[in-house]
């Protein structure tokens, strides 16, 4: 899946830790009542996923040379 994204092959390790313990943290506070707000848990998911996605494609979009690899604020 993350060979799709065009993340660069010393990155993939990195990418693949990412995304195992950002999905695995949200499991494990799921799973133990971790979320006590009011906002649908499944929306907040739909959301994470779409964070991830916009971050491999970033990464893989840098390492492209298409972005700078860090954005100011003004």
């Amino acid at each position: 899946m993350l060979r799709s994204y065009g993340i660069p092959p010393e990155e993939e390790d990195h990418a693949l830790r990412a995304l195992r313990s950002t999905l695995h943290g949200f499991a494990t506070l799921q799973t133990g009542h971790g979320f006590q707000w009011a906002t649908d848990v499944d929306d907040s998911y739909d959301w994470l996923v779409t964070l991830l996605d916009r971050g491999l494609r970033a990464t893989a979009s840098r390492a492209a040379g298409d972005v700078p690899s860090a954005v100011t604020v003004a």
